[in-house]
């Protein structure tokens, strides 16, 4: 919210009127992460008819400044920090773009406690398939029957965990960067 507000403020002030508005349409159509950013940026610039913008320009700007408004949902830090504390291996799947997702857990600060990082693009398959999730039994040197996997998303975190013998943990709400 504060990374649109901030675009629909600065960026885009001179076409967007109500930003509140442009940041709650932003957030319907990107569906809490499933849609592609181009495919929303292509809808808002219709819908709010913004000229002299492209979605590419719009998106590389979302991709080079995101990492500015990451924070971390309540609990979350000090959770990976306890885990990592108390001997447990981390492992950590994303689906998304490589650079977009490092920037992230860079400023968020996390990326020293996993022991296993995947990310979608740089392994080549994607959750919920199968195999991102046996690359990170392979990396971790454990089983899925050893894992207990986190998830915002119903259909490739908890599914695609189930579907490989894991426990799972549904957390609803998180913000997930993924397409489908």
């Amino acid at each position: 919210k504060d990374f649109v507000l901030w675009q629909a403020n600065g960026m885009l002030k001179n076409h967007i009127h109500d930003a509140n508005k442009f940041c709650e349409r932003f957030l319907e159509l990107d569906d809490n992460g499933k849609i592609c950013k181009d495919i929303v940026y292509e809808e808002l610039i219709s819908e709010f008819n913004i000229a002299g913008w492209t979605p590419k320009e719009l998106l590389t700007s979302y991709e080079l400044c995101f990492s500015a408004f990451c924070k971390p949902n309540e609990g979350v830090i000090e959770a990976i920090l306890e885990l990592s504390n108390h001997g447990y291996k981390l492992g950590l799947i994303s689906n998304g773009n490589t650079t977009f997702q490092e920037r992230n857990f860079n400023v968020l600060g996390i990326r020293e406690k996993f022991d296993a990082i995947l990310i979608s693009e740089a392994v080549g398959f994607k959750k919920p398939q199968r195999e991102i999730f046996e690359l990170a039994f392979k990396e971790l040197k454990t089983t899925s029957d050893k894992v207990i996997f986190v998830g915002d998303n119903p259909k490739a975190d908890i599914k695609g965990a189930n579907a490989c013998g894991m426990y799972t943990i549904y957390i609803p709400g998180f913000y997930g960067e993924y397409c489908e």
